[in-house]
């Protein structure tokens, strides 16, 4: 095949591509979505679950996905007390009392911490610290309100009132 003339390339006028692959650092304060929930059973057949996607939704981060599964019945006790437990401060977080579908979860925001850990192989990931959910609005989720990926809104507390999370931790990366 005939070789064709190469037109040029001008890097100036094209954004450089992000890093998608790297951890956000772990910390406070990240705004963050459910993008993706699926309840299926587990690999060997002997339980259920949710396997969740998460999206940063707001600040340097936006768009990077943190990816979960959440143990609803297994025979090991403990591990489906965790799943529950995390699936319970989950629902919490987004003002959910009662789940009857894993497409509940999604399009809500709230804030959560991030840690980082190893994956299988030997590179990091970031995960979602349950205990640290806290919701968008002090509990008051508008259901009607999808958030658009590409446009951010910063919550701002009515005067006088508190803000809905503590950001005193002044280690956040952003």
């Amino acid at each position: 095949m005939d070789e064709l003339e190469f037109p040029g390339f001008n890097s100036e006028t094209v954004e450089p591509a992000k890093d998608t692959y790297s951890p956000a650092p772990a910390g406070k304060g990240y705004k963050l979505m459910v993008t993706d929930a699926v309840y299926k059973a587990t690999k060997k057949g002997n339980g259920t679950g949710i396997n969740l996607t998460f999206e940063i939704v707001e600040g340097q981060y936006i768009g990077k996905k943190i990816f979960a599964w959440l143990n609803l019945e297994n025979p090991n006790a403990e591990a489906q007390q965790i799943g529950q437990g995390e699936l319970s401060a989950l629902c919490r977080a987004i003002n959910i009392k009662d789940l009857r579908s894993p497409s509940q979860l999604k399009d809500i925001p709230f804030y959560g911490t991030l840690g980082v850990e190893q994956d299988n192989q030997g590179g990091d990931k970031n995960f979602v610290r349950f205990g640290s959910l806290k919701s968008t609005r002090d509990g008051k989720v508008d259901r009607d309100t999808k958030v658009n990926k590409n446009i951010t809104d910063k919550f701002e507390a009515p005067s006088g009132e508190p803000a809905p999370v503590d950001f005193t931790d002044d280690t956040i990366p952003f």
